[in-house]
């Protein structure tokens, strides 16, 4: 089994699979940060099981397409965040967002990217304080809200878990490389990289 553990310590990222020495990642982290080394945790991900990212063409197709909204289509099905973290005003915050007007689009056939309004008028700091907070999002393959769009929240969760990419043989192994190449795209046209 391989195993995927990230650390950040103090302005640093270190990342290892079991049995390997640890790696120093990046000097600094954050959103639109200025670092020498401009890698999506998607793109670490890629590059750890010998899958190229998509050439520069190729993720410009589905650049154009983020923020196309009349691809999103209505999904009041999917919950976001987590629903059962906790009590906080932010958590009721997230029941209201959950129960708001919800479109869903499939980037690449592979991550699922979903808007909400943007109800609470959220600057990109605030909502980077709404998703940090523990009773808002927890649990695994939850939807995660990562940037504000003008009056769009969007939302996506990460292709992998902490067990790591599938295996080639498994048979969501493409479904992963797919996703992990449209989120790749997605936190680079958004300036998300580590």
């Amino acid at each position: 089994m391989i195993v995927l553990i990230v650390v950040a310590l103090g302005t640093s990222i270190f990342w290892w699979y079991s049995n390997d020495t640890p790696r120093a990642l990046l000097g600094t982290s954050g959103h639109n940060a200025n670092v020498s080394v401009q890698a999506t945790a998607a793109s670490i991900v890629l590059n750890d099981m010998g899958v190229p990212v998509l050439s520069a063409d190729e993720r410009g197709r589905l650049e154009a397409t983020i923020e196309d909204w009349q691809l999103y289509q209505p999904n009041p099905n999917i919950f976001l965040g987590g629903l059962d973290c906790g009590m906080s005003e932010r958590h009721d915050q997230l029941v209201v967002l959950d129960h708001s007007e919800k479109r869903s689009y499939s980037l690449n056939d592979g991550l699922l990217i979903t808007t909400t309004p943007n109800l609470y008028n959220w600057t990109q700091a605030a909502l980077d304080a709404f998703a940090a907070d523990p009773t808002v999002v927890c649990g695994a393959a939850t939807p995660v809200p990562h940037v504000v769009v003008g009056d769009r929240v969007l939302w996506w969760n990460t292709c992998v878990g902490g067990a790591g990419p599938p295996s080639v043989a498994s048979s969501d192994y493409q479904r992963t490389v797919r996703c992990l190449q449209a989120e790749d795209a997605v936190d680079r046209h958004f300036g998300l990289t580590e």
